[in-house]
């Protein structure tokens, strides 16, 4: 029973030693790369200077729900790596520019790599309606252990009006000045 058991874990360790190595001489296979890139240049189209941050989406086709996208950098130039080979159409935007639209952009074996070139987005023409900016100055200041006053014409034509019209002043009869409570 003793040399059963032992015959039968030299088998296995013999097998295993065999077929590991065997593994190691089978013919490798050519990996088949299943992506694409496409690049391009985001620019102005009035005066030419690269617009950053833009927007370059990829819509697959058949699946709109399947969306790839990246921005541009500083000099307009976007690249976007790892996409699947499919038919897809683009959509380009940036703040303050029309929209763009590119349809069918086939990355297949043949053509992994689509350079769009330059692309120019053309300015939103924003009119809008006369706008008047009116602001007022505060008329009371309160300051450390002080109040200030800025005297206009709304608080009175002389210096009574305006003391009667401050907050936190009150006069008497007889004109006597009470400042939160203290009469001075």
């Amino acid at each position: 029973m003793k040399i059963l058991h032992s015959f039968i874990i030299i088998t296995f360790f013999c097998a295993t030693a065999i077929l590991s190595q065997s593994a190691g001489q089978l013919p490798q296979r050519k990996q088949i790369i299943k992506s694409g890139q496409i690049a391009g240049i985001i620019l102005d189209s009035l005066t030419n200077i690269p617009i950053e941050f833009a927007s370059f989406q990829l819509i697959l086709l058949n699946d709109t729900s399947k969306i790839y996208g990246t921005i541009s950098d500083t000099e307009g130039k976007f690249i976007l790596k790892d996409i699947p080979l499919e038919i897809y159409a683009a959509r380009i935007s940036s703040v303050g520019y029309k929209k763009r639209k590119r349809n069918m952009l086939v990355l297949n074996e043949k053509d992994r790599f689509i350079d769009l070139g330059k692309i120019s987005l053309v300015q939103k023409n924003i009119i809008g309606a006369e706008i008047k900016v009116t602001g007022k100055n505060e008329e009371i200041v309160y300051e450390k252990e002080k109040l200030v006053v800025k005297v206009n014409n709304e608080l009175g034509d002389n210096g009574l009006e305006i003391l009667e019209n401050t907050p936190m002043v009150n006069l008497d009869i007889d004109g006597n000045v009470n400042l939160l409570g203290k009469q001075s």
